[in-house]
């Protein structure tokens, strides 16, 4: 059976009455991919999905299209050129009353292992119609869980500032990671962001000594050590075990 492809999709949870909300979703794919953009819950954004083309991975969703108040299900689907489906990606947008409130975006640079730090950059854009009062300083957070789903229960890294830095050997190899990012206002309204990112499997480190230094007769005898040999995603520093 061919692959199933995965989507995943980021963007705003929440929304100001002057801004739209930028949803984005992403497949690996070295193929076009076709998008099929839904809302499950209020058909007249759903006819506005609709109308978005087979191509396009950004769904921009305008304050005028939604009440304040409500919560909007959007899921998305990709096929691939095999006519394969993904399975829905979901993402949930409510626009709220207050006019101070940012929108919010992350500036991330890969790929990230194990071994280094990873790093991310918060970005804010406030509504043409915020108050100045409701521009001061934000107060951010982030938050981490496994899996490509978040999940507050199963968080285990958090940090506060607009610059978040994973130090080495807090993240796996060869991972997805769900990553909460919050902004509260002066006037303690709350924005947030959510996305995921993977680590990367790392080179195996190779190493081979020989009890000689190299240099043995025709007729002796040479033993070849390659204990110094890791794998820098399951330990950072030799010497490390080996299955045999």
């Amino acid at each position: 059976a061919p692959p199933v492809p995965v989507v995943s999709v980021v963007g705003p949870q929440m929304i100001g009455p002057c801004n739209a909300a930028v949803i984005r979703a992403t497949a690996a794919s070295c193929r076009p991919l076709t998008y099929v953009w839904r809302c499950t819950n209020d058909a007249d954004l759903d006819a506005e999905l609709r109308k978005l083309a087979p191509g396009e991975g950004t769904a921009k969703v305008r304050n005028d299209w939604v009440l304040a108040g409500l919560e909007y299900v959007i899921t998305v689907q990709v096929r691939d050129f095999q006519g394969t489906w993904s399975r829905p990606a979901t993402h949930r947008v409510t626009k709220i009353a207050l006019e101070d409130l940012p929108g919010l975006s992350v500036v991330a640079k890969g790929p990230y292992f194990r071994a280094r730090p990873a790093s991310f950059q918060a970005k804010a854009e406030f509504s043409p119609c915020a108050s100045t009062n409701g521009r001061s300083t934000l107060l951010f957070e982030w938050s981490i869980s496994p899996g490509a789903t978040y999940n507050r229960e199963t968080a285990f890294f958090s940090r506060t500032g607009p610059a978040l830095t994973i130090p080495p050997s807090t993240l796996n190899g060869s991972s997805v990671y769900a990553t909460l990012l919050s902004a509260m206002t002066a006037s303690g309204s709350r924005a947030e962001f959510l996305f995921s990112f993977s680590t990367d499997a790392a080179d195996l480190v190779a190493s081979l000594s020989t009890d000689g230094g190299g240099v043995v007769s025709r007729s002796g005898a040479v033993t070849l050590d390659a204990s110094g040999s890791y794998d820098p995603d399951t330990c950072s520093t030799p010497p490390c075990p080996t299955a045999g």
